[in-house]
């Protein structure tokens, strides 16, 4: 018999328990909060124009309430039943009847107005109500102690908790990464098939069954030399027939929960040193993967990057020389210059990854990692990307030509691999007390049959 799916009510027990015990910790500091008010945000105007920016609701009123309308509400008061304030005016220009899942409505108690300032008449008389949103306006309009908007203390605490995933948030994301990885094959399909740039993003979100606007970051689409770029914007029309790599970096999201795939895919017609790059950064993340365990410092899979990198470069004579000396010129970072993941979940750069532990003390990278986004020891049900790269990017190659750490290239063999950009794969990963579970892979299993 299937198992009972993870229950949306339990998850918000779950978080009003992690808020309850925010506001007593911070009272123990002499931070006194009697209530905590999400502001979902508010839609923003171009300047000289009625046309709205795209909007999303932040993060910390999507952990209880998962929808996407501005100028929605959630009260939390220790010991109570969490109130959702539901905003809707009368409009004819914008359609204002989208309808909530009545699942999610349930865990609350829900209150109706016209108008966001009309939540003021229904907020509790004590005045310690501590306002999180990004208006600082609408803070303003509804009475919020000054002291209490955004506070970072609270801010940290809640940031912190967020990494750990509920149940339900789980199956969100394992949800979200089925998806993914069915228009990730659709999209490797119009890539077999010569297509462009902008017919693979197109055809990702044809697979994907979603808009631009309602995936959770827009689809990094890189045919050979912009797999270099590592946020690479622009979707070229030009034909892709004679392309040899496809780099694509895509999500899908499943109730404001995001996955986060990239995969790299090179033909027959490539450089050989290149194919055999891409089959080592595949394993490499395997490998990665297999060293998240609890307690497990994030950073140290960082450095354990950069040393799998060091020895793949020089195996393929990328780069040559003792692997002390190519440690010591930091040789990995002209190749790897980024973190090897992040946090993952309502937001994909999701918040929480920078603390030392559960004091919410933040923990910065060290100066060697500056781009590194997780800095805390792995904990159960904690969800993160692994992504090693191995790239050849022109504006940090090209400085070294005549350096003592450029001696340590091979620049014939370089200068073949630039036009062809560079490798990426990334896999999200769920860890758990009997070891890491590749979300990922579990979902290819899944739907790829």
């Amino acid at each position: 018999m299937p198992a009972k799916p993870p229950s949306f009510r339990n998850h918000i027990r779950e978080i009003q328990t992690r808020y309850e015990s925010a506001i007593e910790k911070l009272g123990s500091k002499d931070i006194r909060i009697e209530a905590v008010l999400l502001h979902s945000g508010s839609e923003l105007v171009y300047p000289y124009d009625d046309a709205h920016m795209p909007f999303r609701s932040l993060g910390h009123f999507k952990h209880w309430m998962p929808i996407n309308l501005a100028d929605q509400f959630v009260l939390v008061r220790p010991g109570k039943r969490p109130v959702f304030f539901e905003v809707r005016k009368d409009d004819f220009w914008v359609d204002t009847t989208a309808q909530i899942d009545p699942g999610f409505l349930a865990p609350f108690q829900v209150v109706r107005v016209e108008r966001a300032e009309q939540v003021l008449n229904h907020l509790p008389t004590q005045r310690r109500i501590a306002f999180l949103g990004d208006s600082a306006t609408m803070a303003a309009k509804l009475g919020m102690p000054s002291a209490l908007i955004n506070e970072p203390n609270l801010r940290n605490h809640l940031d912190y908790g967020r990494s750990l995933k509920t149940p339900w948030e789980i199956q969100q994301l394992r949800t979200a990464n089925e998806g993914g990885v069915i228009a990730h094959e659709v999209a490797y399909s119009a890539f077999l098939e010569g297509a462009s740039e902008f017919e693979i993003f197109n055809r990702y979100l044809e697979g994907a069954g979603r808009s631009e606007l309602e995936q959770p970051f827009a689809p990094i689409v890189c045919l050979d030399e912009k797999a270099s770029i590592l946020h690479y914007q622009h979707r070229r029309q030009t034909s892709g027939r004679n392309s040899r790599v496809l780099l694509l970096d895509a999500g899908h999201g499943c109730n404001g929960y995001a996955a986060d795939i990239t995969r790299t895919h090179v033909r027959e017609t490539a450089h050989p040193v290149f194919q055999e790059l891409n089959v080592r950064v595949a394993l490499m993340m395997h490998e990665l993967i297999a060293m998240c365990k609890l307690g497990q410092p994030y950073e140290t899979i960082q450095n354990a990057t950069h040393d799998k990198t060091l020895h793949i470069l020089r195996d393929l004579g990328i780069a040559r020389g003792r692997v002390e000396q190519l440690k010591k010129h930091k040789i990995s970072h002209l190749f790897f210059p980024h973190g090897i993941g992040h946090s993952l979940g309502i937001q994909v750069h999701d918040v929480g990854g920078l603390f030392k532990d559960d004091s919410c003390v933040l923990m910065p990278p060290p100066e060697e990692h500056r781009s590194l986004r997780m800095t805390r020891k792995l904990e159960d049900t904690m969800v993160y990307t692994i992504e090693p790269g191995i790239y050849f990017i022109p504006m940090l190659l090209n400085p070294e030509r005549k350096t003592p750490r450029g001696k340590l290239l091979n620049w014939k063999l370089v200068d073949q691999l630039i036009p062809l950009g560079g490798v990426r794969h990334e896999d999200d990963v769920l860890i758990t007390k009997k070891g890491p579970v590749n979300l990922t892979a579990e979902a290819a299993a899944r739907v790829l049959k």
